[in-house]
């Protein structure tokens, strides 16, 4: 009777933990050199600002990126995993539109450190309360 109670106790601990825990968020890093905006399908009027190195952490688990007027591209993101994007193109031309392209961890802050200047922010997403800008940082 006591190893009964001592499960069905252990039991009811490890499910009280589990439901205090939340799952992780998705880092997902971007770097440009100049400043470009992107809008999500879940913040349409208040665009991601990126210029140097900026962090969006998120509890999504897919983002409709408006990088281009009319253009929407969905990437899903598995929760609790680190993402790395950096701008390319756009060049000189104010028409030419920037892109974004997937990055490896140690190129990423390769140009962060070779280009960057210090600005970094850090931004929120989340499913209950929107964009929020945590953070901002000009060295």
């Amino acid at each position: 009777m006591r190893t009964v109670s001592m499960i069905v106790f252990l039991w009811v601990v490890i499910n009280q933990l589990s439901i205090g825990q939340t799952s992780p968020a998705t880092k997902i890093y971007f770097f440009s050199n100049r400043i470009i905006s992107i809008r999500t399908t879940r913040n349409l009027d208040d665009p991601v600002k990126v210029s140097y190195c900026t962090l969006l952490e998120t509890d999504l688990d897919s983002l409709g990126f408006n990088i281009t007027p009319g253009k929407t591209v969905y990437i899903h993101f598995e929760r609790g995993h680190t993402y790395y994007f950096r701008s390319v193109g756009g060049g000189a031309s104010v028409s030419a539109q920037p892109s974004l392209t997937l990055s490896t961890e140690q190129e990423f802050w390769l140009n962060a450190h070779v280009y960057g200047n210090g600005k970094y922010r850090h931004y929120s997403l989340r499913q209950q309360t929107g964009l929020k800008l945590i953070e901002e940082e000009k060295k």
